[in-house]
């Protein structure tokens, strides 16, 4: 189970270096929805389908709760301008440290950009790094990264926004209902860690 969360984040991550980030507007509201994805590895074959609960500041603040059937919760990854914080249940284990691409390398195994899911939430399109996207009326439709052959789309359906990425080695499938604005509270973006995790600085 602890490769197919960390297997669906850093699937995710990798899509997403290099993407633009939109300056944040004054008085930008907190954000949150509850989505469907659905991760293959082809490397091995394996999938795992999860609930991700998501609360976020447009390229500002982040937090995941992963989920899988039952509710059994998994992971939990809080990510700010310059804080991250990961907390991996399964394990006990409680990670905080700067949020950069070292920190997460260290947590989930390869260097990352922080704000890992914001371009896919919000629907931004990619910049560097060999992306080249297709837009149209100011939404991408596909982005496209020759170097890796990886390439993303969002289809809009009749209730939700559906985020398909592939590559050569694993496919992403993330169904996102619309977002609903919510009032912030200051332990959103925070972990609440039991006493029994064992707690290591990045």
């Amino acid at each position: 189970m602890k490769r197919s969360i960390y297997g669906l984040i850093l699937a995710v991550a990798i899509l997403i270096q290099g993407c633009a980030s939109k300056p944040v507007q004054p008085g930008q509201a907190v954000q949150s929805v509850s989505s469907q994805a659905f991760y293959s590895d082809k490397t091995n074959g394996k999938t795992q389908q999860l609930t991700l609960e998501v609360v976020a500041k447009k390229n500002q603040r982040l937090r995941i709760d992963a989920k899988v059937i039952l509710g059994l919760h998994i992971a939990t990854a809080v990510m700010t301008n310059d804080k991250l914080q990961v907390a991996v249940h399964a394990e006990k284990k409680y990670y905080v440290g700067a949020a950069n691409p070292q920190s997460l390398q260290k947590t989930l195994g390869i260097p990352l950009y922080p704000l890992i899911f914001h371009a896919m939430l919000y629907r931004q399109a990619f910049r560097g790094s060999g992306w080249s996207c297709e837009v149209k009326d100011k939404k991408p439709l596909k982005c496209t990264q020759a170097t890796s052959g990886m390439m993303i789309t969002w289809e809009d359906q009749e209730d939700a926004m559906m985020v398909v990425a592939d590559s050569k080695t694993f496919n992403l499938q993330w169904k996102i209902p619309p977002l609903e604005n919510i009032e912030e509270k200051s332990n959103f973006f925070e972990i609440k860690v039991p006493d029994s995790y064992s707690k290591l600085n990045l």
